[in-house]
């Protein structure tokens, strides 16, 4: 029985000195490591191709995105996200939305615009190169849970801002802060009139309603002093014949009548003078 036990506690031995048993068919089970880094996070898609620019004829408006600017703490794909989103947002019948790297590249071939452009004359390049009538700029910031927007439509007609909505939110994610971006953008969008007001005829309407008054009062000053002028010239030139009438009148004998003559036509003549200046 010694024997038996002795023997037992050997054969244990040995298969502890011997390592894991081996299991049927496969290797024997490895613990994990304790620290396993978590899968790199897969890239962000890539912009879809741009669709063909409205041919001639075509009645949708051009909304040409100008510019996406993502603050700090605004992921750079917070932009292509919002530009995906704005385009199926917005009514395909009414708006064509051309995309930021679409309309860069149109503007490559102008000689007056560059990065940075995002208002005044330089503006009006776009509505000759990408055939916009409007175009839209797009700013996000913010940080943790305080997130801001600004939407801005831009004519390209003259460069003049259009319409801005500006929005924030102290307590919201990012997807919160895009939503409501886009959504101001869609609204700006509907506001819009059909035909855009002609700055230009309300700049000379309003000068035409001030000067208009002015112009009247220059008018009766110069009439009256037209008045004054001639009746002044009057007085002058009849008070002048008429003293010429009295002094022909005394140097020459026989009283001349053409003399009384004069002298009569002189007093006529200062007497509707001083007749224009009363009136």
């Amino acid at each position: 029985m010694r024997s038996v036990v002795i023997f037992g506690a050997l054969l244990v031995a040995s298969s502890a000195l011997a390592g894991p048993t081996k299991r049927p068919g496969g290797k024997p089970k490895d613990s994990p490591p304790a620290d396993v880094a978590p899968p790199p996070a897969p890239p962000p898609p890539p912009e879809p191709p741009p669709k063909p620019m409205p041919k001639a004829g075509d009645k949708r408006r051009i909304v040409a995105i100008l510019d996406v600017r993502a603050g700090e703490g605004v992921p750079n794909e917070v932009g292509q996200q919002f530009q995906r989103d704005l385009d199926q947002m917005a009514d395909p019948q009414h708006y064509f939305i051309a995309p930021r790297s679409r309309v860069h590249e149109l503007m490559i071939n102008s000689t007056k615009w560059t990065d940075g452009c995002v208002i005044g004359p330089c503006i009006m390049e776009m509505k000759a190169q990408a055939k916009a009538d409007v175009a839209l700029i797009a700013a996000l910031s913010g940080s943790g849970t305080s997130f801001g927007s600004v939407i801005t439509l831009v004519r390209t007609d003259n460069g003049h801002v259009l319409s801005q909505e500006s929005a924030r939110c102290d307590v919201c994610t990012l997807n919160e802060a895009l939503a409501t971006a886009e959504r101001a953008s869609i609204k700006l969008l509907d506001a819009l009139p059909q035909q855009l007001p002609d700055e230009e005829a309300g700049h000379r309407a309003a000068i035409v309603a001030a000067t208009t008054p002015l112009e009247g009062k220059i008018a009766t000053l110069e009439q009256h002093r037209h008045h004054r002028t001639a009746g002044t010239t009057m007085i002058v030139v009849g008070l002048a014949a008429l003293a010429a009438g009295i002094a022909i009148y005394d140097a020459e004998s026989g009283k001349p009548g053409y003399a009384i003559g004069i002298t009569g036509a002189g007093a006529a003549f200062a007497t509707a003078g001083v007749i224009v200046l009363t009136f």
